[in-house]
């Protein structure tokens, strides 16, 4: 008598996530487990250089992507902030505002003045604004 051979038929959906789990713990190991992995992970996005604009930069006037975070988030309170303040104490600046337009040598005045002749002598430097609406008719 000869030796036979049989064969078991499992399904792909069974062997495939006991495939994808064992290489993922072989990985997983072989990159010094879970924590050394997320770790790496974890450092490498903080400290990915980055432009101004928070995009992936190599540019020497990059810097960590956590610092630019940092940075933003501070600016944004400090805006908030000044805004807040600003609005609380709005009637006080507009009265210092009126009080050194009112003084007769003012650098205010005199900036406004300098700026507004400016603006006149050079045409570059005029900007007009106007709303056109247009309609067109069928003429019958």
């Amino acid at each position: 008598m000869g030796v036979e051979n049989s064969t078991i038929q499992i399904p792909n959906d069974i062997i495939q996530p006991i495939i994808e789990a064992k290489v993922a713990a072989a990985v997983t190991e072989a990159l010094g487990g879970y924590d050394r992995l997320i770790e790496t992970a974890v450092s490498q996005v903080l400290n990915q250089k980055v432009d101004e604009r928070g995009q992936p930069s190599n540019y020497s006037h990059s810097v960590p992507w956590f610092k630019y975070v940092m940075r933003d988030c501070v600016q944004k309170a400090a805006r908030t902030a000044i805004e807040d303040y600003f609005k609380d104490h709005a009637e006080l600046i507009k009265k210092a505002i009126a009080t050194e337009l009112g003084k007769k040598n003012s650098p205010l005045v005199k900036q406004l003045i300098s700026t507004l002749i400016g603006s006149v002598v050079n045409e570059d430097s005029l900007r007009y604004r106007m709303n056109v609406s247009v309609n067109i008719q069928e003429r019958s």
